[in-house]
């Protein structure tokens, strides 16, 4: 009898140690599809995987069984928070949570993940500096290009903890405030009605796609976080007038018909998407196909 359970034992360890975990995420080798996250196999008692430009993590011991089913994927969910640091290993508790938010990685680097097979903790490890300055935050939407791209046309200017963008918005374009790799900044509001222009709208973390009910022509502002990420929250004014590079455009000569992006700035050739067309003195908004 005891070498029945000797045994029992020792299968139960070896299919411990030949468990996955299943990571979703922000990396160059990494998505956020919970029915089909990266899966890792233990080796030599923890699970170690090195993932390129990481911007955040979900780790779970089960994955959705359908499109989309975060539930799945949560229902195995760990969680962990990162100190603010500039330390190139850190190690922190992982915590079992039936609906975890972000792990977010202090910096986006080539991180590698270490985790132990009991799920107790998490260490990350890089060899890429913190970086110095303020974060790089865009607009990122219908009307930055594919896969809601990190547009440097839509990139906010940062100056004295604030940051802004000036901008058209057609009311048909969604889009949120977030940093280049949807990690730490990656902020959302919903509908914003024009009887709320001027006054400071709170935009939440993960929160709902934002859209204009009416189309918008003016500038962005926001203040700067001492910490982004999970549970904060940013507070936007979107303030109607005109935009500098409309102004300039309109102020030009009259010629032949001339191609800008929505910030000002002439377009030689321009690919599909939605243009300022001066034409004889005139300024309109064009969409190219």
């Amino acid at each position: 009898m005891k070498k029945f359970y000797a045994f029992a034992a020792a299968c139960a360890a070896v299919l411990s140690m030949n468990a996955q975990v299943y990571f979703c995420g922000s990396g160059t080798n990494l998505g956020w599809a919970p029915e089909a996250p990266l899966e890792v196999t233990a080796k030599d008692g923890k699970y170690t995987m090195s993932f390129e430009s990481l911007t955040a993590l979900k780790i779970s011991t089960t994955k959705g069984s359908a499109e989309g089913d975060w539930a799945g994927f949560n229902a195995g969910g760990y969680y962990a928070e990162f100190a603010e640091s500039t330390d190139k290993t850190q190690s922190t508790a992982l915590e079992p949570n039936a609906d975890p938010g972000n792990i977010n990685m202090p910096w986006v680097a080539d991180w590698t993940v270490e985790i132990p097979v009991d799920m107790s903790t998490i260490t990350i490890t890089t060899t890429t500096p913190a970086p110095t300055g303020p974060a790089e935050v865009y607009l990122r939407g219908d009307m930055t290009g594919e896969n809601w791209a990190a547009n440097p046309d839509y990139k906010f200017t940062y100056a004295d903890g604030k940051y802004t963008l000036s901008c058209t918005l057609p009311a048909d374009q969604v889009f949120k405030i977030a940093d280049g790799n949807w990690g730490t900044i990656n902020y959302g509001y919903g509908v914003i009605k024009s009887n709320q222009l001027g006054e400071p709208l709170e935009f939440n973390y993960n929160g709902d796609n934002t859209s204009m009910d009416a189309d918008f022509t003016g500038t962005i502002s926001f203040d700067a976080l001492e910490k982004w990420g999970n549970d904060t929250f940013i507070e936007v004014t979107f303030t109607a007038g005109a935009v500098d590079g409309i102004a300039e455009i309109e102020a030009a000569e009259q010629g032949a018909a001339e191609y800008f992006n929505l910030q000002g700035v002439r377009v030689a050739e321009p690919a599909a998407g939605l243009y300022l067309v001066r034409r004889a003195g005139k300024v309109e908004k064009v969409l190219v196909k």
